[in-house]
């Protein structure tokens, strides 16, 4: 069965100390579900709080395929609208469909895991993406 399609502005959560919920603020420029920009993965979140220090990404993408260690590595998930240190930063979608792609890139589900280690919790409540 398929879950919820992610868009720009549907709601995401942080575990790290300090984050907490944050919006996807990117999606694919093609492709709109509900009036929103569809989320893939690669596109971010706000994630306010303290920044994040720079992690290794360990998650997985769309299929299995791991996301390279530096995508996230070298403060690019706290670049974002929220700023730098102290300001927020940014989370970045790490799993997607494995059968669902938008633009060449898995498309977000409500569920899916961010680079963070938290999830998007919220999505269309009318398009469901399988995979």
């Amino acid at each position: 069965m398929g879950k919820p399609a992610a868009r720009f502005s549907d709601s995401t959560v942080c575990p790290l100390p300090m984050h907490g919920k944050g919006a996807l603020y990117q999606g694919a420029t093609s492709v709109v579900i509900n009036k929103q920009a569809a989320a893939r993965v690669g596109d971010m979140a706000m994630c306010p709080g303290s920044a994040a220090a720079p992690q290794t990404m360990s998650s997985a993408k769309g299929g299995g395929a791991a996301m390279a260690g530096g995508d996230c590595d070298g403060g690019k998930c706290d670049e974002g609208p929220a700023g730098g240190a102290g300001g927020g930063g940014a989370d970045i979608v790490a799993m997607g469909s494995g059968t669902v792609f938008i633009e060449g890139l898995p498309a977000a589900r409500m569920g899916d895991q961010m680079a963070h280690g938290g999830k998007i919790v919220s999505g269309s409540s009318n398009v469901v993406i399988g995979g």
